[in-house]
């Protein structure tokens, strides 16, 4: 007899997926299909060639399965959770602050004002925080600018 909402082969019952696979990402299906071969074939090495993978591969989904169920299947974000050389956020806004009041400054300028010795570091970090905020050319300074002071005059009409 089977557990409960599980299919059986022989006398083995298959792994118990808690979430719906239709739902899950392409690899963790194809993943999970390997899974289910493994558990049912009971050989490693057949399940490999069969989906054109090395051994390896195959325990490791079959750790992650193991350890995690069908969510350790799902591909992890290799990237950093922190960046150490992100700029602090009151730096950032008082550099959007400047070129925002003073759409005639560039991003040497507002580096020069900030000084040397500031946390920006180079001209080149106030540029590229000044590209993220779409604020990096004396046009788009001004149109955002002007898109402001548009706002602030359709907020003031409300209040």
């Amino acid at each position: 007899m089977g557990y409960a909402n599980t299919k059986t082969r022989g006398n083995k019952p298959l792994p118990r997926l808690e979430v719906r696979l239709s739902r899950m990402a392409p690899e963790v299906r194809v993943r999970a299909g390997i899974i289910k071969e493994m558990f049912l074939s009971g050989n490693i090495a057949y399940t490999a060639w069969l989906y054109g993978i090395s051994r390896p591969t195959c325990y490791r989904y079959w750790e992650l399965f193991r350890a995690n169920g069908l969510m350790g299947l799902v591909n992890k974000s290799r990237g950093h959770h922190s960046h150490p050389l992100n700029k602090p956020d009151d730096l950032q806004d008082r550099i959007v602050r400047l070129a925002a009041d003073h759409s005639e400054l560039g991003y040497k300028k507002i580096f020069r004002i900030l000084g040397r010795d500031s946390p920006a570091g180079t001209a080149r970090t106030v540029q590229n925080i000044l590209k993220k905020n779409k604020l990096n050319t004396h046009f788009l300074r001004k149109q955002r600018y002007q898109e402001s002071l548009k706002m602030t005059a359709e907020a003031e009409q409300y209040c």
